[in-house]
């Protein structure tokens, strides 16, 4: 019996893609395919379908992340962090161009009135 051969419409309904999509994979040989008469006619074997379907991996033990690890990527930043992420801001403050009578930045407003919000912080996390 022969392989029943479906259009690109078909195949991309049954891919649940776009048709655009199942052509781009046709033309880019991801996709096996048959080009019939010109102008981009193409017919998809059935069998080309299962061929391209994407695998669905397991993730290992490996793969997922420790509570601790969970625990350290949602803690709230340290002290230290929070002076470095404001230090930055302010060098960044410092070397952007502004025009003449412009309001300050907010970086600004960091280096210059913040010094005494990082000492209260640091007090707090000791």
């Amino acid at each position: 019996m022969a392989e029943l051969l479906l259009t690109v419409a078909q195949a991309a309904k049954r891919m649940q893609l776009h048709p655009i999509s199942v052509r781009k994979q046709l033309n880019d040989g991801r996709l096996r395919g048959i080009q019939r008469g010109g102008r981009g006619r193409w017919r998809i074997p059935e069998s080309a379908l299962l061929e391209s379907a994407p695998t669905q991996a397991t993730p290992s033990a490996q793969d997922v992340p420790s509570a601790d690890e969970l625990a350290a990527l949602f803690a709230p930043p340290t002290a230290e962090e929070i002076q470095r992420r404001l230090a930055s801001l302010a060098e960044l403050g410092k070397n952007t161009p502004r025009r003449k009578g412009s309001p300050p930045l907010p970086a600004d407003a960091i280096a210059q009135g913040y010094d005494e919000r990082i000492a209260d912080l640091m007090n707090d996390h000791r």
